[in-house]
């Protein structure tokens, strides 16, 4: 029996996959010192099509790290060179800070010469110079992050050479020709993102001092709450264009928007590394000495490593788009979906109909042209045929 209709009303059509916004997007050429071979000799000795050692992704990224751990921790102590500020912030900086703020705002004379017992300081106004402090210690680390940027360009143009297995044999010359070639857009993208955290911690700030004192409004939680939703999705845009600058070859436009497209393409991947990537920095929070030594261990194997999984990222995300781009542009450029549309094209115009055929408009007014011009050569060969003849001589002959 027949299948009917209703046989495949659970079966969905495949979905084709498409790169979204794909007229914008640029595909780069690899910014490699040497040339990737066609082919490779394996183990038994066979040519076979060659394959990297360490593919792009985030395993690929993760193997290549634990394969060059001492390469990596010597880009780390480089890198320490510029996150030092940011070091001496957050040990000595930010309890300091903190100390003069809480005791510059607090009355603990106890109102002494006044009359005994004394007041105790106000809690509400302790708490509001607690918050100026937390406000003065993000100003700041904004100088600091300055810094920091400088070092990342370094720091992710080894990761990349890492990646790829090119050959290192100084770890200081790909550091710091990195920061010459790439500091300018590592500083722009960093700052960006630093001045939407800016944004974001001083609404929570403002909205914890209003809290404080009683006094919070609809404004306050609207503005803390934008500022949330709005930076948040800007902040991990701000770390998309760090992960392929030192690998693809694109102009500042072109990065700007590749680095959109592949957000929008790939905003899952980025999401889950960026949540992982939190956790560490959440770390800090739960005592004093426990920060310390995870200071330690970042600063020698924590930046190395979140610069690599981040480049693992970047280049299989990057990667994808070129698959997905490559694809929907032979689509694009199918010979029949371009004689379909020729089709319907022909169908929309008005045929006419000579002598029991259908043409065009078109052939059939090139085929009244060369008719024209066929008949009016015509009766000029005949006109050439006739002779000359006088019309006296006949009358002559005639009388």
């Amino acid at each position: 029996m027949a299948k009917t209709h209703n046989a495949y009303k659970g079966e969905k059509p495949q979905r084709q996959p498409k790169l979204l916004m794909r007229d914008g997007f640029t595909v780069g050429y690899e910014l490699r010192e040497q040339a990737v071979p066609e082919t490779m000799i394996n183990a038994e000795g066979k040519v076979v099509p060659y394959v990297p050692k360490f593919p792009d992704s985030i395993k690929g990224s993760f193997a290549a790290y634990k394969a060059n751990t001492k390469t990596l921790l010597k880009a780390s102590l480089y890198f320490l060179i510029f996150l030092a500020p940011m070091i001496v912030l957050l040990v000595y900086g930010y309890n300091a800070l903190l100390a003069h703020y809480t005791y510059s705002g607090g009355n603990f004379m106890g109102n002494l010469g006044i009359g005994y017992p004394g007041e105790i300081s106000d809690i509400h106004s302790i708490m509001l110079t607690l918050y100026n402090g937390y406000q003065m210690f993000l100003f700041y680390c904004v100088p600091a992050v300055f810094i920091i940027s400088l070092g990342m360009a370094g720091l992710f143009n080894v990761a990349k050479k890492v990646i790829w297995n090119e050959p290192i044999k100084y770890v200081a010359k790909p550091f710091f020709d990195g920061i010459k070639r790439f500091w300018w857009k590592y500083v722009i993208f960093v700052m960006v993102g630093a001045g939407v955290l800016l944004a974001m911690g001083s609404s929570l700030i403002y909205l914890l001092g209003e809290i404080e004192m009683s006094r919070a409004g609809a404004g306050a939680y609207c503005a803390c709450i934008f500022s949330f939703i709005i930076g948040a999705p800007i902040l991990l845009y701000c770390l998309v264009p760090l992960t392929i600058i030192p690998s693809y070859k694109l102009s500042f436009v072109q990065l700007i928007k590749d680095s959109f497209i592949m957000l929008v393409n790939r905003f899952v991947p980025y999401l889950i590394m960026a949540a992982v990537s939190i956790i560490p920095v959440a770390l800090l929070a739960i005592s004093p000495i426990f920060s310390y030594i995870l200071y330690i261990v970042y600063v020698g194997f924590g930046c190395s490593l979140w610069a690599m999984l981040w480049t693992g990222v970047g280049h299989s995300s990057y990667l994808k788009c070129v698959y997905l781009h490559d694809i929907t542009e032979s689509q694009s450029k199918n010979p029949y979906a371009k004689n379909a549309k020729s089709a319907k094209q022909q169908q929309r115009q008005k045929p006419q109909t000579v002598e029991g055929k259908t043409e065009s408009p078109e052939n059939a007014q090139a085929q009244n042209g060369q008719g024209g011009q066929n008949s009016q050569s015509n009766n000029q060969a005949k006109k050439k045929q006739q002779g000359f003849v006088n019309p006296k001589k006949k009358k002559k002959k005639n009388g």
